[in-house]
């Protein structure tokens, strides 16, 4: 009878903690400001094409790590976001596409090839961005010792080709550079 009534409390829901408002604001408050840029006539503003490709990545972090306080996301959530985009597969189908981002790494990913790591740090510089700005607007300040988590988590990009071997010059290249007289 004990047991059956401690399992009873145990299923009680309990209220689970709120991150303080000294964390600074919520990344989904930041990104809504961000868009919203500076009103003022002639002040920058994200641009239409900036805003849709910002969405993505926006949605697969919330997904990663839920809607976080800019002062709770720190270099090893930023890591460990950018490690999980390092898995995703490229020319995802629709039903793939729909998937919250951990069930689609959990699921088999079979033939596809993951994403180009170009692909990557335009995510991490979209979401650096975002973080910047409201660095810039001062609404981390109450975070003391607050540093951009996405600045420097950038890939290194493979500008040589696929098989590893940088593409020689074309022969009407090495004309142009070599054939003047300098």
């Amino acid at each position: 009878m004990k047991a059956y009534e401690m399992m009873g409390r145990r299923r009680e829901d309990i209220p689970t903690p709120q991150p303080s408002a000294g964390k600074g604001p919520l990344l989904s408050e930041a990104y809504d400001l961000w868009q919203k840029g500076i009103p003022a006539r002639g002040g920058k503003q994200p641009s239409p094409h900036t805003l849709r490709e910002a969405e993505r990545p926006m949605r697969y972090f919330t997904q990663w790590h839920g809607d976080v306080r800019l002062g709770d996301i720190g270099e090893d959530k930023a890591r460990d976001f950018r490690n999980a985009l390092v898995k995703m597969p490229t020319r995802m189908t629709d039903k793939q596409r729909a998937l919250p981002l951990r069930e689609l790494l959990a699921g088999d990913l079979g033939p596809h090839e993951p994403v180009h790591a170009a692909s990557v740090n335009k995510y991490l510089n979209l979401l650096s961005a975002i973080v910047s700005w409201a660095e810039k607007e001062r609404l981390v300040d109450a975070v003391s010792g607050f540093t951009n988590p996405f600045k420097r988590l950038a890939l290194t990009v493979d500008r040589r080709g696929e098989d590893g071997r940088r593409a020689p010059f074309a022969e009407a290249d090495l004309k142009a550079n070599f054939g003047t007289g300098v």
